[in-house]
């Protein structure tokens, strides 16, 4: 597991409205002159993209961006947190800068893209 963890300040689970998540695709086939395709693992890890969409406020926003500045290395450092469907903890890691849509002047909506990165063996 990696040796960051989603930051216990903010919100642990996601809102059901925008939340999406994709299994990963593990497996290369191979057409053949005749019969079904081959089929072979391609990776050694499989990743499954995730939108993990929250509601925070300024301090939360805050937070949010010192994980993702600093904590993740702008993404690039896998961290820790619990998948919303299975309750396990998962290694994670952001793919694309967090977007802020401000609700009020103290709520923000943030779309958290990642992906779940999961060993194939």
């Amino acid at each position: 597991m990696a040796a960051i963890d989603w930051p216990a300040t903010l919100p642990q689970s996601p809102l059901m409205d925008g939340f999406d998540f994709e299994l990963g695709d593990g497996a290369l086939q191979t057409s053949m002159d005749v019969g079904p395709p081959k089929a072979r693992k391609r990776y050694s890890a499989v990743i499954e993209p995730m939108t993990f969409p929250i509601i925070v406020d300024l301090d939360g926003w805050d937070a949010l961006k010192t994980f993702y500045y600093t904590t993740t290395d702008y993404g690039v450092n896998r961290f820790n947190i619990t998948h919303p469907l299975t309750n396990v903890s998962v290694e994670a890691r952001i793919t694309r800068p967090p977007k802020p849509i401000l609700l009020s002047h103290n709520r923000i909506r943030v779309d958290v893209q990642m992906i779940i990165l999961l060993p194939t063996s």
